[in-house]
């Protein structure tokens, strides 16, 4: 069986990196304004943007503009209807995946 990978990074990402725009108040690190992006770094985190005005239902496109490249991270915005069904299908596959790498239960 062949799973698809969840590795979205570059082959030749090797650093880990942290998009600190936001921290959490419990944790002891602190927000940066800035952050560097390369080919060589693996980097996750949140950002903000200011979305379209006034916000409608559909479907949305982040564009991140880089010096060569240009990447566009797809978003949407969900009636509460929609919200619920993902919600739904949502709990169904954690469930599935908190299944499937359960440890094993010890032997007594």
């Amino acid at each position: 069986m062949q799973r698809d990978s969840i590795n979205y990074f570059p082959p030749s990402a090797h650093q880990a990196c942290r998009i600190g725009f936001f921290s959490q108040l419990n944790q002891r690190a602190m927000p940066w304004d800035e952050v560097e992006l390369s080919t060589r770094r693996a980097c996750l985190g949140q950002i903000y943007f200011h979305p379209p005005t006034p916000i409608t239902y559909g479907q949305y496109w982040l564009n991140v503009k880089f010096e060569k490249s240009l990447v566009r991270v797809p978003f949407r915005v969900m009636t509460e209807e929609e919200e619920k069904r993902l919600s739904k299908n949502f709990g169904d596959i954690k469930k599935q995946v908190d299944d499937a790498f359960r440890p094993p239960k010890k032997k007594n």
